[in-house]
């Protein structure tokens, strides 16, 4: 067998695969249906939402993506036509079709992911390198959720869910036996987390799920079970450089992230010219470019 589909078979059976929600939250409810609120077309430094999610994707080595899309569906695919050049396959489920919280649209995408999908809303911005960190880290049969607080107070939590676990079977003699970890709550506050998860397609074609609220998708109870068992990890997007996600919900989300994304391009090995005179200059001329229509 050549080394290129050797290569193919372990990319499939990894996470290569994106299920985009241009539309809703992962967690949340619909995205810009309130006057005020962004949507999926809201310009970042000059790139719509819905493409720069895209391009981050493709750039951090996603091999296929599947957009589960609403009425903008039009719109979306003319925004992929413009600036950079899109070239990985995108296929388009609308939800009038394949409707969110039906188990039987879940049940098809799981028989196209083969290892593992990123599910992900389009109302954040994140970096390449969190999506290749969660590509390097995945692991058989297990989901990751990300969020967005300290690594310290992730592990804290951890902590105190290896706690509640032992204290809950204190009176089942578990002397001498080690403790099952279970992680915190997924959906608890302190975690913060991010609108962006990973499942195993195991887990998203379990048999017998029950249909969700409608026009949401079922990913708190996939998350539940698989907190239940054991099979849930939690990962902090502030853990290293480089692996950062920010929120766009509300016109000042907007701002943070593109200070964010500006801030993102200090190199590693910057000198005192680069850091006090280059960088400043350069960040000038791609607002400049950028009002002007501009693009790279």
């Amino acid at each position: 067998m050549s080394k290129s589909i050797l290569q193919r078979r372990a990319e499939i059976q990894g996470l290569a695969t994106a299920i985009l929600l241009p539309s809703v939250g992962v967690f949340s409810g619909s995205i810009g249906s309130q006057v005020g609120n962004v949507g999926p077309l809201t310009s970042v430094v000059g790139i719509g939402l819905f493409q720069r999610t895209v391009l981050t994707l493709q750039r951090a080595g996603i091999r296929q993506l599947i957009v589960l899309s609403g009425s903008e569906e039009e719109q979306l695919k003319q925004t992929l036509g413009k600036g950079p050049r899109v070239t990985i396959p995108v296929r388009w489920m609308p939800i009038r079709e394949f409707p969110l919280e039906d188990p039987r649209t879940w049940e098809a995408l799981a028989a196209e992911v083969h290892g593992f999908a990123l599910v992900v809303s389009v109302n954040s911005v994140f970096s390449r390198g969190l999506i290749e960190r969660l590509r390097r880290d995945v692991q058989e049969g297990e989901a990751i959720i990300v969020s967005q607080a300290s690594q310290g107070q992730v592990d804290q939590l951890m902590v105190e869910g290896v706690r509640l676990k032992i204290g809950s079977n204190s009176d089942k003699r578990m002397s001498g036996r080690s403790a099952i970890f279970v992680p915190p709550r997924f959906d608890d506050p302190a975690l913060r987390v991010a609108e962006l998860v990973v499942v195993p397609a195991s887990l998203m074609s379990t048999t017998g799920q029950a249909a969700g609220e409608k026009g949401s998708p079922p990913i708190r109870q996939w998350l539940e079970r698989a907190a239940a068992d054991g099979r849930m990890r939690v990962v902090s997007a502030e853990e290293k450089p480089g692996n950062w996600y920010q929120p766009v919900q509300t016109v000042s989300d907007v701002q943070t992230a593109e200070k964010k994304l500006f801030n993102s391009l200090k190199g590693e090995y910057e000198g005192f010219v680069d850091r006090y005179f280059n960088r400043k200059v350069s960040r000038w001329f791609t607002r400049l470019f950028l009002a002007m229509g501009w693009r790279t």
